[in-house]
């Protein structure tokens, strides 16, 4: 190789070496889908299945409240549907038997009339109960606190004979976040951020492990940091039992 090509080589290498390590983008692994679970309804905590660090496949159960007083509500109003279905029949029976005399001529309009807003008010009624118990099947359906997804407890806030209240401000239960994927987490400038695009691919690495993730966030951080963006990417864990704080590289494009 003449000393011209060798020369053109060298500073080649050098350049991409250059970006290689311009593109290397220092992250910090964070929670994905972090959030603060709480329950709709109102009742004593009887039962905690999980405590902070626990892994929990979506639809375990986690936090149940005291049942006694849901399926007391629902025995009530199941009877009352009952009683008010005996009702309704009734109501439908006697508004035949007007139609039949009326269309024989021996009942007036005025009394069929009543016959049908008999039947009107004894259907409503009958409908109104059953409204109140499909509300009361899904209080206890709610006072049972089940994963939504598959998820990490990070935080108990409840301990059993505890009351939970819906009223205004939920009681916060559990914080908790996704347990398949994680975000990796760093700052850019303004032109490194012009050059990224939601839902683009991106490489991460952690330790000696490479991943390729999903840009799911691109924000700027505003306040004392005019021109600086955080950028998100998504990363699937894959068996990888990563931790929020751990440290990445994230590779731009």
């Amino acid at each position: 190789m003449n000393r011209r090509k060798f020369v053109r080589h060298c500073g080649l290498l050098g350049g991409l070496l250059l970006v290689a390590n311009a593109a290397a983008l220092e992250a910090t692994l964070d929670w994905d889908r972090e959030t603060v679970l709480s329950m709709p309804v109102k009742g004593v905590v009887t039962r905690l299945e999980v405590r902070p660090g626990d892994k929990v496949a979506r639809g375990a159960l986690m936090v149940q409240l005291d049942q006694r007083p849901f399926r007391n509500r629902i025995d009530a109003l199941e009877a009352k549907l009952g009683k008010l279905e005996a009702v309704l029949a009734e109501a439908r029976r006697e508004l035949e038997r007007a139609e039949e005399l009326y269309d024989r001529t021996v009942l007036s309009e005025h009394e069929l009339q009543l016959k049908k807003n008999d039947f009107i008010a004894a259907r409503a009624d009958y409908e109104a109960a059953r409204a109140e118990l499909t509300a009361a099947r899904l209080a206890r359906e709610y006072s049972n606190l089940r994963a939504p997804f598959a998820l990490r407890v990070l935080a108990r806030e409840v301990e059993i004979g505890q009351t939970v209240v819906a009223d205004l401000r939920p009681t916060p239960v559990l914080r908790v976040a996704a347990e398949d994927t994680l975000l990796a987490v760093a700052e850019v400038d303004a032109e490194q951020a012009a050059k990224l695009t939601l839902d683009q691919e991106l490489i991460v690495t952690i330790g000696n492990l490479r991943r390729t993730g999903q840009l799911v966030a691109v924000a700027p951080l505003g306040g004392e940091k005019p021109g600086r963006y955080r950028i998100a990417v998504r990363l699937p864990r894959k068996g990888a039992d990563w931790l929020a704080g751990q440290k990445a590289d994230i590779r731009l494009p």
